[in-house]
């Protein structure tokens, strides 16, 4: 059984806040994220956000490498929301790797946390294949979203994303 989504349906009219994340790189290469969050579905104008990523440049050492402007469509964030079942936690989930294969190297992996029962094989570690009913629904979205040169190349259920000796299925 899937939880209840709480988030609002994508809409333009639907928008909670936007969000603006500023990507920096200090000399020991370790990266930092500065957040801001932006009340409103009106988005900041791109010459304000600017002003704030120069301001913050000219004021640190790091190096602002990404920025990042977001809308947010939010709901209620209550783990009573959730079910709790076997396989029901942020820990469990089925990871699924894209291989793009007009691109050298071109991979992403995706994965759906607390997967429902029935994208699995009875009571085993093992992801059910070929895709059932709401895997290829999210497969089909997701290929969308990432782009169509993209392929579903292997899927394997981990706990905590430590792969074990789980079954790891090529498609």
């Amino acid at each position: 059984m899937a939880g209840t989504r709480t988030a609002e349906e994508i809409l333009a009219a639907n928008i909670s806040e936007n969000q603006i994340s500023i990507g920096l790189v200090d000399a020991s290469g370790d990266t930092y994220s500065e957040n801001y969050r932006v009340t409103g579905a009106a988005l900041p104008s791109l010459a304000l956000v600017e002003a704030v990523v120069a301001a913050y440049q000219l004021a640190t050492q790091a190096s602002i490498w990404e920025v990042r402007v977001t809308n947010v469509w939010q709901g209620s964030k209550n783990p009573t929301n959730a079910n709790a079942l076997y396989r029901g936690t942020k820990a469990e989930g089925i990871n699924m790797l894209y291989r793009d294969t007009d691109v050298l190297n071109a991979v992403q992996t995706q994965r759906l946390i607390a997967p429902v029962a029935a994208t699995m094989v009875s009571n085993t570690d093992t992801p059910v294949y070929p895709l059932i009913a709401p895997m290829i629904a999210l497969n089909d979205a997701q290929i969308a979203l990432i782009g169509a040169g993209y392929s579903l190349e292997s899927i394997q259920f981990t706990g905590r994303r430590e792969r074990r000796n789980n079954t790891r299925i090529s498609t």
